[in-house]
């Protein structure tokens, strides 16, 4: 019985770590200052692939949701955003860029802020 109860009070410490942790990110991605055009197409990306991503999250509220939101997965961002950027005309290491970063499970807005705060 002693076990179940010590196993218990560890399941829910795990939770509330991990609801904690998830807060703590949600609010450094928010906060952090940058370019999110950057931190999707890398800093190898083109001035026209930036502009044209700028372009189009301004006019565009569902893509800006999509970037923006942690309720979507890497791979239906990944998805999204091929999708989007080959309609803009995107460069291929553009595109390239985005489909690798999601084939290694790493949310496009999230990989910066998550290496300045593991750095």
């Amino acid at each position: 019985m002693r076990v179940f109860v010590f196993v218990g009070r560890r399941l829910l410490l795990l939770a509330l770590v991990m609801a904690i942790v998830s807060v703590l990110i949600f609010g450094i991605v928010q906060i952090l200052p940058g370019d999110v055009a950057v931190m999707i197409l890398g800093t190898s990306a083109t001035p026209a692939d930036l502009a044209s991503l700028r372009r189009a999250m301004e006019t565009s509220s569902d893509l800006n949701r999509l970037v923006r939101s942690p309720v979507f997965g890497a791979e239906d961002q990944a998805r999204a955003l091929k999708a989007v950027l080959e309609k803009m005309g995107a460069g291929e290491l553009s595109i390239k860029f985005v489909l690798l970063l999601a084939q290694n499970g790493i949310n496009p807005y999230l990989a910066i802020p998550f290496a300045v705060v593991l750095a």
